[in-house]
């Protein structure tokens, strides 16, 4: 997969301060081959130059926490150092350069030693880490006291609830399996080994209080209308799904974004 970086300077204000700005920036910036107009124009202009992004080919791009569209296709058409038409969003206006290409492929070791490093390391731990679970749950087969085996043992106990599905406490909130393993023990049950988003879990069920069906009772026909909107959100993104299957659609933005730099030089050539 292709990556470029870019940068960007923006328009943005008022609609009258918008539609001038946006014209300034196409008489002065926009598909300029000389890759020093971006930072001259957006001095001249009192205009805030990012700092370097990453385009991905065929992902759409965002700009802090606006989606700027046609970056993406422009930024693969264009020879490096060369500005971008006018790109208009939600945001303002915008000119990108672009500062250079990688082609897709396997990255050399040297730019990704340290990530992979990290990732050896972290899986080394993970298999350290479930061994002592394993070992853990079997010296505390059969003993009674859970929790005071294992805080001899200078582990982390926990004791929780009384606590439902959908509101489990905020030191499981990012563990499902654990949540759903201790509503399947019996009171008095013990689970094995249960490996967590977070690390590696022994649950004990200690008590249980059977839901309170008047209230389930009580707010069921709220329920049935939403799963039945539901059901029909669901079909209707279905239908929409098949018209997209079925439509016969030409990207021409690649034609539209077409190297300026490249125009010229057809035009000097003939």
């Amino acid at each position: 997969m292709s990556r470029a970086a870019s940068r960007a300077t923006r328009r943005a204000g008022s609609a009258a301060a918008i539609s001038a700005g946006s014209n300034t920036l196409e008489r002065l910036a926009a598909e300029r081959s000389d890759p020093t107009t971006l930072d001259t124009v957006a001095r001249r202009l009192g205009l805030p130059v990012s700092p370097e992004y990453q385009v991905v080919q065929g992902q759409p791009f965002a700009l802090g926490p606006y989606r700027i569209p046609d970056v993406s296709v422009w930024a693969f058409e264009a020879p490096v150092g060369e500005t971008s038409p006018v790109i208009e969003a939600p945001s303002g206006f915008y000119v990108f350069r672009l500062d250079s290409v990688t082609a897709a492929g396997v990255p050399p070791l040297n730019q990704i030693r340290a990530g992979a490093s990290t990732a050896i390391r972290l899986e080394k731990q993970k298999v350290l880490a479930r061994h002592r679970a394993d070992s853990l749950e079997s010296a505390l087969r059969g003993v009674p006291d859970l929790a005071g085996a294992a805080a001899a043992r200078g582990l982390d106990v926990q004791r929780f609830g009384p606590f439902t599905r959908l509101r489990p406490p905020s030191y499981l909130a990012r563990e499902p399996i654990v949540v759903g393993t201790a509503f399947g023990l019996r009171v008095g049950e013990r689970s094995g080994v249960l490996e967590g988003e977070t690390g590696y879990f022994i649950v004990e069920s200690l008590s249980r209080k059977l839901a309170d069906s008047s209230a389930w009772l009580a707010q069921r026909d709220v329920q049935r209308t939403q799963l039945r909107q539901a059901v029909q959100q669901a079909r209707i993104q279905q239908y929409m799904e098949g018209v997209r299957a079925k439509a016969k659609v030409v990207d021409r933005r690649k034609d539209i974004f077409k190297s300026q730099a490249a125009a010229d030089a057809a035009a000097t050539t003939f």
